[in-house]
């Protein structure tokens, strides 16, 4: 008993339970931080929200993987607390570090029973801001062509000039605005082979009128316009000469008529 309470209070057991404690707080912030942060950004990213890398399944497999890690993780944090905090609690006027080892539980215990809660609603959280985002872009893609073809009806049947629609139509700012980029002052463009031509088309409901444009896409533009990855999972908004407004997939863009002489 005398050699248990001497090696208590010797300085290897002050080492280890400080060190234990520190690593709990560490684990515990790092698992905490992770499961906000990274959950946050992963289902907030425009380019994450579309799998065209993934699909359902993988997606699922690596939502869990990653819940795992962070649970486990957290369990890890709460063996080191616990352990540090009985010894530290043994030896309570010569060990130091309870205060860390408590806060390290705490955070540690939050990961593990949050982790598959956040796991849920963060992925359902995203899907209805997408949900959200898609119906403003149809409804601004929609304004666009009505806007567009009221013009064609006032002139001869003839488009806007591509280059200058926006002012032409006397577009609201807003109405420009993409909301899967929001921080873009444009996110659509008009179809530049249309471009004050005569609204006549035997494939109007396929041929491009304005889509979701780059970025740093001009307002006038073409097939090379298009943003690489669409905003939505479904695919990109696209207008069309008949005024009509579809999600298009991205396989199926290249069948779209982009020119006028088609």
């Amino acid at each position: 008993m005398a050699n248990t309470e001497g090696l208590a209070a010797g300085p290897v057991p002050h080492r280890i339970t400080s060190r234990l404690a520190t690593f709990t707080l560490i684990i515990g912030l790092v698992a905490f931080a992770t499961m906000v942060g990274v959950g946050v950004w992963r289902n907030t990213s425009p380019n994450f929200e579309f799998p065209s890398w993934k699909n359902a399944g993988s997606e699922t497999l690596d939502m869990v993987l990653t819940t795992l890690v962070r649970v486990l993780g957290g369990l890890l944090g709460l063996v080191l607390g616990i352990i540090a905090l009985v010894i530290i609690s043994r030896n309570a006027s010569r060990l130091k570090g309870k205060g860390r080892a408590i806060i390290g539980i705490v955070f540690c215990a939050l990961a593990c029973l949050i982790s598959p809660v956040v796991a849920v609603l963060i992925p359902a959280w995203a899907a209805a801001r997408m949900t959200v985002n898609l119906t403003v872009s149809m409804g601004n893609m929609n304004g666009l062509c009505k806007a567009a073809l009221t013009y064609a009806e006032n002139h001869d049947k003839k488009l806007p000039s591509a280059e200058s629609f926006p002012q032409v139509l006397q577009i609201p700012e807003y109405m420009l605005k993409d909301p899967f980029l929001p921080s873009t002052a444009r996110g659509y463009s008009m179809n530049a082979e249309f471009s004050n031509a005569v609204v006549t088309s035997p494939q109007a409901a396929k041929t491009v009128l304005f889509f979701e444009c780059r970025a740093d896409a001009p307002c006038a533009g073409g097939r090379t316009n298009l943003r690489a990855l669409p905003g939505h999972r479904k695919g990109y908004v696209i207008g069309f000469l008949d005024g009509h407004v579809e999600v298009v997939a991205p396989r199926d863009v290249d069948g779209l008529v982009w020119s006028s002489s088609n």
